[in-house]
């Protein structure tokens, strides 16, 4: 991966943009894939049309989440509670981000409304709907995911709770926890209760699919989630009170603890050299 050394994390050699390419493929997947394409596709295909009418029905966001987790594999997460009452009645809710599994699964468990993500052209963390966050997990780091003529920055005291804050401002493929985007929890009031819930995705040495996305052929990577039996993935739940009016540490140091992955130096800014370099040499396939 020497061509790609400038966008790894320096101090644990970890590429965290490199795609995740399972171990094997189980014969019997093999045989299963038209079944479950089959079955699952038109699952899909409701999700995705109640996806779309929520963006004119708010609270049937939630119903299409839990939908889309059935299409692809992923409505059995193990979860795991770090404190007691962590979950209860979230408002702000934070996560390592590695796939759209992570919006769907916050949506459906929380009933999260507002989802605040990093617009690259303006430089600032917006809020958006599901259908509008389940996007930006599929776009180019350094491609603005706001097509507004006007991006206002997100407001804590206006926006509709729960909600869901991806500070990464990128996906990873979950090996470690990137940096985050200043401004992520800017208006946020000293005292406030913040859920966090890191995401792990299994081993990448030892699955034979990982259903974290960087880059590459977003269809193929839809389908493959659709053809594959189950989609692994565990949360573990844990919450603070902010003791500043600048959080971000804090966060930062309990959703590494929450998801179990090193703290990384590298973010957004690396993940769009990545592409970048990814792109001139029409990527690779391999994980190493």
């Amino acid at each position: 991966m020497e061509k790609y050394r400038n966008t790894a994390d320096h101090s644990t050699g970890i590429h965290p943009f490199i795609p995740i390419v399972g171990v094997g493929f189980p014969v019997l997947n093999v045989v299963l894939a038209p079944v479950f394409l089959a079955v699952r596709v038109p699952v899909f295909l409701v999700g995705a049309c109640l996806l779309v009418l929520s963006e004119f029905i708010g609270p049937i966001s939630s119903l299409a989440a839990k939908t889309l987790l059935v299409a692809f594999g992923a409505s059995r997460v193990e979860e795991k509670l770090l404190r007691p009452g962590a979950d209860d009645t979230p408002e702000i809710i934070v996560a390592n981000h590695g796939s759209f599994i992570d919006v769907l699964h916050v949506a459906s468990r929380f009933s999260a409304r507002t989802f605040v993500i990093y617009d690259a052209g303006d430089r600032k963390f917006v809020s958006k709907s599901l259908l509008k966050a389940i996007l930006h997990s599929f776009s180019s780091a350094d491609v603005p995911s706001s097509t507004d003529n006007k991006v206002l920055e997100v407001d804590f005291k206006a926006i509709k709770y729960p909600a869901l804050v991806l500070p990464e401002g990128t996906t990873s493929n979950g090996r470690g926890l990137l940096t985050f985007e200043s401004g992520a929890f800017r208006g946020v009031d000293r005292g406030k209760k913040i859920t966090l819930v890191g995401f792990n995705y299994g081993n990448p040495r030892v699955v034979t699919f990982s259903a974290t996305y960087t880059v590459g052929s977003s269809v193929f990577y839809l389908l493959k989630m659709l053809a594959h039996s189950r989609c692994i993935v565990s949360t573990r739940i844990s919450a603070l009170t902010t003791q500043s009016s600048d959080p971000s540490v804090e966060i930062r140091k309990a959703l590494t603890n929450a998801a179990q992955v090193p703290l990384l130096s590298v973010g957004h800014r690396e993940r769009a050299e990545f592409e970048r370099n990814w792109r001139s040499t029409q990527g690779t396939k391999a994980y190493s």
